[in-house]
């Protein structure tokens, strides 16, 4: 059994991984062993714990579902530490299968309780890296695909990050033993018939026993690749030019490539304009009949819904289910009011003690508009693109255009219901106000 200066050692690494800032840290609490690890590691140190939140997401998934929310609800009472239930439902309707779906609805749920600066942390493990690894090899994925599970990336308003990701699964075991811990068994993780599970249950067991170190070495191969996934994406940015990504893209950009670069950039072009990338059949179909075609002719590759065809110098994408673009409603003149879309709903400040909105932006000159490409935020570090942003909140292409963008002057401040820029953050004991957009259907009476 693991002494407890050992396990004191990996919650010293997991503290000494945290991102800097001085925003909230919301751990994503299931309840199973990772997340109890996660959330108790850092809970021991006092100065963290007044900033962590543990949020918990019930599926509804399970019939126990409520006695997990109970359980999570206690942990963290046990840890004093702050937290907070969501509920969401499950749709499958994108055909992506429950697991899929799932995923998607619980990072929705995580990213509304987001505010400016914050933290998120999952807890995620080397062993979940290797696993992840060898599913992508068996379904055949690139280097995208292979550079695995990111140890940090921007999500919501702040960031997402998996501090345990250097870890193997038995450190983490080891210290859950060594503290007196105990967690949840979700049921659904031995069903064999999922790849995950089998994968994990039958094959890795054997797999680690005669190479032990397979965890942390698959780690270090999924940053090597992530290097070389974010070298070919700025190698197709330097490509195709600093243009925000529309729905044609210039022939003469990439016709002189090689054939290789060419497949690059293309990949790197559908998947800022259509949220996903076809598989490396269909590029290529689209590199040899619609870039390589003559200038009068019409050839077209259909995909996943989407259409792509020449049309004299470009390469158009047309989108499945493209609706009519609203008229910008301009500038906000009176924010204590609720300010009307047109076709879009409407749009108001609404006063709220928990509201994350400074009162400050009450006296700003407002103006609410719609994306028209190259937009750019201060989130407290950096500015970001908000291209990239959407993207990586998982906005389907064809509703990024109709999401209400609020400037204060020359500054993007929100994003629909969502505060960017904190420095129009509520400061402690200030008035409070929250966004909000409602749609048509909300209010159409």
């Amino acid at each position: 059994m693991a002494s407890h200066d050992s396990t004191d050692d990996l919650a010293a690494r997991i503290r000494k991984r945290l991102l800097p800032g001085p925003g909230r840290i919301l751990v994503a609490l299931s309840g199973g062993r990772d997340s109890t690890v996660l959330l108790h590691a850092l809970a021991t140190d006092s100065r963290l714990r007044a900033r962590l939140i543990a949020v918990h997401v019930d599926h509804g998934m399970q019939a126990l579902s409520a006695d997990w929310a109970d359980h999570c609800r206690a942990l963290a009472s046990d840890l004093d530490v702050s937290y907070r239930g969501l509920e969401t439902m499950v749709d499958d309707a994108l055909g992506e299968g429950s697991e899929a779906a799932a995923r998607r609805a619980r990072y929705a749920a995580l990213a509304s309780v987001m505010k400016a600066g914050d933290l998120l942390l999952t807890a995620h493990h080397a062993n979940d890296q290797l696993e992840t690894l060898l599913l992508r090899m068996l379904r055949g994925s690139g280097t995208r695909g292979l550079a695995g599970i990111r140890e940090q990336r921007p999500f919501a308003a702040g960031w997402l990050q998996r501090p345990l990701l250097p870890e193997p699964a038995v450190a983490l075991e080891e210290y859950a033993r060594a503290h007196g811990l105990s967690w949840i068994e979700d049921p659904s993780n031995r069903d064999p018939s999922l790849d995950r599970n089998y994968l994990r249950r039958q094959v890795l067991p054997h797999l680690i026993e005669r190479w032990p170190q397979a965890p942390r070495q698959a780690d270090r191969l999924a940053r090597h690749l992530a290097e070389d996934a974010d070298l070919l994406a700025e190698l197709a940015h330097m490509d195709l030019g600093s243009e925000e990504p529309e729905s044609r893209l210039a022939i003469a950009r990439i016709q002189d490539l090689a054939p290789e670069r060419q497949s690059n950039a293309l990949r790197q072009w559908l998947e800022a304009c259509t949220l996903s990338v076809p598989s490396r059949d269909v590029v290529e179909r689209i590199r040899r009949e619609v870039l390589a075609a003559a200038p009068d002719a019409r050839p077209e590759v259909r995909w996943a819904g989407h259409s792509i065809w020449r049309h004299g110098g470009c390469i158009r994408l047309s989108r499945p289910h493209a609706p009519e673009l609203p008229p910008t409603p301009g500038r906000w003149e009176n924010p204590v009011r609720p300010l009307e879309l047109p076709r879009n709903g409407r749009y108001l400040l609404q006063a709220d003690a928990s509201g994350e909105v400074s009162e400050r932006l009450l006296s700003a000159p407002l103006e609410v508009c719609y994306r028209q490409g190259g937009e750019r935020f201060h989130d407290g570090r950096h500015h970001r693109q908000l291209k990239e942003w959407l993207r990586v909140q998982g906005f389907p292409p064809g509703e990024r255009d109709r999401i209400p963008l609020l400037f204060a002057g020359d500054d993007l401040v929100a994003v629909g219901e969502t505060l960017l820029d904190p420095a129009w953050q509520t400061a402690p004991s200030e008035p409070g106000y929250r966004l909000v957009w409602e749609w048509p259907e909300q209010n159409a009476d």
